[in-house]
């Protein structure tokens, strides 16, 4: 079984809201304990840190990587030229995984979209899923809203699909929030994998990005008051009040 492992997106630096974005000592081991040692995986990279090309590679050794200038998307880092850049990334990320696929005349069980700042602290071992589900992470927010969008993972197919959401963003933000939470849920239903998507894994017991899960005193409130509500009223109830929470806590 051979798995594709697509990184994207920042590797370092801050992001549109001036937040930083980092790979470190962190994020590498734990997707080497988790995914890369645990499963026949082949990676590929696009970013637009140029910077660290030379440790990225050295670390992930991928199959093939972009290390490209950043693109401005709108006249300054603003939201919306974040969630270009974002989109954009990922679908060069799974564009690396195509070519590999064509030169070599086969195609990946499984694909996984992920960014460089996130860490996992369960194993994902991807015989233990089926191909024909397009899986995403439980979200804490108002799913009828949107979902989390800080991983993925599918068959080969439903990822290229899903990666031409770049694509569709001048028309979906005429129709759609400007958020990557609603457009990742909106471009799911228009190619019509809605209905094949299964959540898995939660936030932050399961997987977090590395700056909220160990330098966000928020964060961490957040994770005990999680706990403790659904430990009074079940899951249920904390999805339906979350982001009344959100706002409070945060």
């Amino acid at each position: 079984m051979k798995i594709a492992f697509c990184l994207h997106g920042l590797a370092g630096g801050k992001n549109d809201r001036g937040e930083p974005v980092d790979w470190n000592e962190i994020t590498y081991p734990l997707y080497k304990n988790h995914i890369l040692d645990k499963n026949n995986v082949d990676v590929f990279i696009h970013t637009w840190t140029q910077g660290l090309e030379t440790e990225l590679k050295e670390f992930y050794k991928p199959q093939a990587s972009i290390f490209e200038k950043q693109i401005m998307f709108d006249e300054k880092p603003t939201k919306k030229h974040g969630i270009y850049s974002r989109w954009y990334s990922l679908k060069k990320s799974i564009e690396l995984k195509k070519e590999h696929e064509r030169k070599n005349n086969f195609i990946y069980d499984w694909v996984i979209i992920a960014r460089f700042d996130l860490g996992f602290f369960r194993d994902i071992r991807f015989d233990e899923f089926d191909p024909f589900y397009f899986y995403a992470p439980n979200w804490n927010g108002d799913a009828s809203s949107g979902m989390s969008d800080l991983w993925f993972f599918s068959n080969s197919d439903f990822i290229d699909k899903f990666s031409t959401l770049y694509d569709y963003l001048g028309d979906y933000l005429n129709h759609c929030e400007l958020s990557s939470h609603a457009l990742a849920k909106y471009h799911l239903e228009k190619q019509n994998l809605f209905g094949k998507t299964k959540y898995l894994f939660h936030d932050p017991e399961d997987f977090a990005l590395i700056r909220e899960k160990y330098h966000s005193a928020g964060y961490k409130v957040k994770n005990l008051l999680r706990k403790l509500i659904i430990g009074l009223f079940g899951e249920s109830f904390y999805n339906f009040s979350s982001n009344k929470l959100k706002k409070i806590v945060i």
